[in-house]
């Protein structure tokens, strides 16, 4: 299966399964800064406040204090403090977080192992449909 095939049935398979429904209440953006915000954490090097506000990409320093704070108050992400330093705050992923994270990964391994399937698209019950 080409590459693309691959990302686009992990794609068509990320909307069909019910773990889609884990992040529902967040908005797109949210889910966005909360895998920066885990990306950086698994490569040891969480992210302050200060970092995030400078991801000019994402928005405007008060729209990303607000979608912090939303994903604070949704249990996806902590505010801790490291080393014994008690200025400087740090975002990390809850547990909560993390499943999601976890369950997506296993549904890309999923999707890597399919025999080669050629075509994948969704059907009107929203279910997944390969046709060969």
């Amino acid at each position: 299966m080409s590459s693309k095939n691959v990302y686009l049935n992990y794609l068509v398979q990320s909307k069909a399964e019910p773990m889609d429904a884990m992040l529902s209440y967040v908005s797109p953006a949210c889910v966005q800064l909360l895998s920066a915000i885990a990306v950086a954490d698994f490569q040891g090097q969480p992210l302050t406040i200060s970092q995030i506000m400078a991801m000019i990409h994402f928005a405007s320093p008060g729209t990303i204090h607000r979608r912090v704070e939303s994903l604070r108050q949704k249990g996806l992400i902590d505010l801790i403090y490291k080393d014994g330093n008690r200025r400087t705050k740090y975002i990390v992923p809850t547990e909560a977080a993390n499943a999601y994270f976890e369950k997506m990964g296993d549904l890309l391994v999923k999707t890597l192992s399919i025999e080669s399937p050629r075509h994948a698209f969704y059907v009107d019950t929203n279910t997944l449909a390969c046709a060969a």
